[in-house]
């Protein structure tokens, strides 16, 4: 298997597949990798790029590090501390949401989210759902 990272500074000399997921791929991609999310995203700040898996399969991938504001979707802290606490207005019971809202927000909770994203966090989804689509 051969997987090729491209980005942004490379992203010329990929070969897209010549069929229809090949174009649609290069033509939904080519610019949020080479102008980036944030331009049509307000809350994503990543790096997007392209992995050509055995010269016929493009996945998408994006990478950021320490951006503790960013989408849920991009962000490990953001998916497993900020939404989390978001949700904790769920719960009807007083007490366990305001412990776990503590332990959420205490340096344990930073250091497991740090330490399974190990600084920079990785996404083959890639491609993350906005949810605020500039016009």
């Amino acid at each position: 298997m051969t997987v090729e990272l491209y980005t942004s500074a490379n992203l010329v000399d990929l070969r897209w597949p010549d069929t229809e997921n090949g174009r649609y791929a290069r033509d939904y991609l080519t610019p949020l990798i080479t102008q980036g999310p944030d331009r049509f995203v307000d809350n994503i700040r990543t790096t997007y790029g392209a992995l050509f898996v055995d010269d016929s399969v493009i996945l998408p991938v994006s990478w950021n590090t320490t951006d503790y504001d960013n989408s849920y979707v991009c962000s490990p802290y953001t998916h497993y501390v900020t939404y989390a606490k978001e949700e904790l207005r769920l719960l009807k019971n007083r007490a366990l949401r305001s412990t776990l809202s503590t332990a959420l927000s205490s340096s344990w909770a930073c250091s497991v989210v740090s330490a399974a994203s190990t600084r920079s966090s990785w996404s083959t989804t890639g491609c993350c759902p906005p949810t605020s689509i500039r016009p």
